[in-house]
């Protein structure tokens, strides 16, 4: 029975290890990140810095977090994002 819990120990170790590893290639491939956080004024303040971004011919990809979650591709195009809970880092993560 020992041994059971030891390789599960090790299997779950093991999944946390290469989740980690692929969240963390996928982060570094975005070459800059700008996080925008505060009180009020934040899906403003996200889609102003994304038109500014695409108007100077960046490839930009914005994602505003609120009671209405939104993703807006690198065409401008928005997409609603579909909560099954809270807002969370959970959340951030799965569309990374």
């Amino acid at each position: 029975m020992i041994t059971f819990y030891i390789v599960s120990i090790i299997v779950v170790l093991l999944y946390f290890l290469v989740e980690y590893t692929i969240l963390h290639h996928v982060i570094n491939s975005i070459p800059i990140r700008i996080l925008v956080n505060g009180t009020k004024g934040k899906s403003t303040t996200v889609k102003i810095i994304f038109d500014i971004l695409k108007g100077n011919g960046q490839k930009v990809f914005a994602k505003i977090t609120g009671d209405n979650p939104i993703l807006i591709d690198s065409n401008g195009d928005e997409t609603i994002v579909k909560r099954f809970a809270p807002a969370s880092i959970v959340e951030n993560i799965r569309i990374l």
